[in-house]
């Protein structure tokens, strides 16, 4: 009787380890795969005009070389798509603009969260993941403040940009200005399309991104030289680069090292120097509480929407 328990035991044993070698083998394939499969990689809110999206790319297969992971890079999605997408766990990383990270981190169980930000190499951004809203109208316009866009024709790229909505909404709130400043309000789908309406005469003003400004006129694109800045909302926090926390902690620090370390790298320095970027920082969630109180202000004051 106490051969046969005995027996019993030392199988019981074996079994167990043997279930539990399975088990531990299988969570390990698991994570292997996890970071070993392909990461995709989107881009929205752009630190560079549309004809820049090729450092996008850059950036993605730097990331590849320098994690060993495969990096798939797609690009010309909404902002609204991209936040579905990596919500949902098909994007992994992705560049946007602050107000979608600010909009999605504020749901209950958030899905997301802030991997880095870039920092320009202009002086006017101080060496700050920072940035700002310029507010152009048409280079022969007699409008020169923002007051007097009163009764104009307004484009914004999309109702959830920070440069482009949230922050000219805060502005009319800030003015007084919550019932109807705007004879007509456009929608353009890109910063770029909104400069190249205003400078072709069909809008009279726009809000748009410093970022994709800068490099569109530093670039020569013709269109920046048919408009002119008459102010400069600002600063905000930047445009994040954001993942998706399904992620491994490991890759996820792989990649955070990896855009931390550009600066120091020469084929990473030559990225950052195309973009007119001096380095990527760390950055905290508490940086964009001055997105959130805009949000709040219009949400207090019961205007979703410029008009």
């Amino acid at each position: 009787m106490c051969h046969k328990l005995f027996q019993r035991t030392i199988f019981g044993l074996v079994t167990l380890v043997f279930l539990s070698t399975i088990f531990i083998t299988n969570v390990t394939n698991a994570e292997a795969t996890l970071q070993h499969k392909t990461l995709n990689v989107a881009m929205t809110a752009a630190f560079v005009s549309e004809n820049g999206v090729s450092i996008y790319s850059d950036i993605s297969q730097y990331l590849e070389k320098k994690t060993g992971m495969k990096v798939s890079f797609v690009s010309n999605l909404s902002y609204s798509t991209v936040n579905k997408l990596i919500e949902n766990g098909v994007i992994d990383v992705a560049f946007v603009c602050g107000l979608p990270y600010v909009l999605m981190n504020e749901k209950p169980s958030p899905k997301v969260a802030l991997l880095a930000a870039p920092v320009m190499s202009a002086k006017q951004y101080q060496e700050k993941p920072v940035y700002y809203s310029y507010v152009i109208v048409p280079k022969d316009s007699t409008v020169r403040t923002f007051k007097e866009l009163k009764g104009k024709v307004f484009v914004y790229n999309d109702t959830i940009s920070n440069s482009g909505y949230n922050m000219p909404r805060k502005k009319l709130i800030d003015i007084g200005e919550t019932k109807g400043f705007f004879s007509k309000v456009l929608h353009s789908g890109a910063h770029e399309e909104s400069i190249r309406m205003v400078a072709a005469k069909k809008a009279d003003a726009s809000a748009v991104d410093s970022l994709v400004f800068d490099y569109a006129s530093r670039t020569g694109e013709p269109y920046t030289k048919k408009v002119k800045i008459i102010e400069v909302l600002g600063p905000a926090s930047t445009c994040p680069v954001i993942y998706a926390k399904k992620l491994p902690p490991s890759t996820v620090e792989k990649l955070q090292q990896a855009l931390l370390g550009m600066e120091f790298d020469p084929e990473g320095k030559k990225i950052l120097a195309k973009g007119y970027l001096k380095r990527f920082v760390k950055i905290d969630d508490r940086h964009y509480d001055d997105i959130r109180a805009m949000l709040k202000a219009s949400r207090d004051k019961h205007f979703p929407t410029i008009k």
